[in-house]
């Protein structure tokens, strides 16, 4: 952020510090519709758990804020269908092989921290709450991809859209591997 009141031309510095875990188990029951084509319906859980750790700008003066830290937990249903098209000849190894994936998070429990921010220089009059998050109630997590196996290569292309906690992220992967 920029500060610009009057003389005061300040650019504040912080660092910020986010430690994640998330652990998801799934049952999974695959059901062979074709030759090659498998439809999994999944059933799970998924566990979240993030920590922001306490912020102190520097280079600010009177004006720099300190923020407290925040936990934030939280407990998912999973709910989904992977698909698979199998069009690899199993006696070479050779051929295609593409996968579509959709999960549907419910957020079964969740607990969050409050945050509190103040201005360093007034260390307990001037602070105020930072309200949580939102409650975001459904996360999703999706996945295409498609690969060619070689004699002694593989390619994989994959593309991947998620939304957690209101966040989403976009993506996409290649990978070339080579056996020698």
């Amino acid at each position: 952020r920029t500060l610009r009141y009057g003389d005061v031309n300040l650019r504040p510095r912080a660092d910020q510090r986010r430690d994640q875990f998330s652990s998801q188990f799934s049952l999974a029951m695959p059901h062979t519709l074709a030759s090659g084509l498998t439809l999994e319906p999944l059933l799970g859980l998924k566990l979240r758990h993030q920590r922001d750790a306490a912020l102190t700008e520097r280079d600010a003066g009177t004006y720099a804020l300190r923020l407290s830290a925040a936990r934030d937990s939280a407990v998912d249903g999973v709910l989904g269908l992977r698909v698979r098209y199998d069009a690899i000849n199993f006696r070479n190894d050779r051929g295609w092989r593409a996968d579509a994936e959709l999960l549907g998070r419910p957020t079964l429990y969740r607990q969050a921290g409050i945050r509190q921010a103040g201005f360093a220089s007034v260390p307990a009059a001037g602070r105020f709450e930072l309200p949580a998050s939102g409650n975001h109630r459904l996360g999703y997590d999706g996945k295409l991809g498609l690969s060619h196996h070689g004699r002694d290569s593989r390619f994989e292309v994959s593309a991947f859209a998620s939304r957690d906690n209101g966040a989403s992220d976009v993506g996409l992967s290649t990978s070339y591997r080579y056996a020698f």
